[in-house]
């Protein structure tokens, strides 16, 4: 069987599916690619979900915004993680790919 691939549709997704990060780590850089490099820039706007995290006390809350140039199919961006001394258990906050502010063609897969 062959299977013919639609290569005109772009996803931008997560380069992994979790992250994990020491709260002295003070950052956490997620990366998110696109499937096929684009002509023009695209801005990508995202967000954050609570989980066992709070927003503000364990993390910089978003909107974050990260900005692909014409051509690229990687990006970063950061999160501060905050560094504090209340001994607690593993916290966990979700980022998600706000679908809004995707261009037609581009099409989102949160993972991240």
């Amino acid at each position: 069987m062959v299977t013919i691939r639609d290569d005109d549709t772009t996803i931008i997704k997560f380069n992994q599916s979790n992250y994990t990060v020491n709260e002295d780590d003070g950052t956490l850089w997620p990366v998110l690619v696109l499937t096929n490099s684009l002509s023009s820039s695209i801005t990508v706007r995202l967000r954050d979900n609570e989980n066992s995290a709070t927003r503000g006390d364990d993390y910089r809350h978003g909107p974050y915004t990260v900005i692909f140039p014409a051509g690229m199919t990687k990006a970063s961006f950061n999160v501060s993680i905050t560094d504090d001394d209340e001994l607690e258990s593993d916290e966990t906050f979700n980022l998600i790919i706000n679908n809004g502010s995707l261009p037609a063609g581009v099409f989102r897969r949160n993972t991240g």
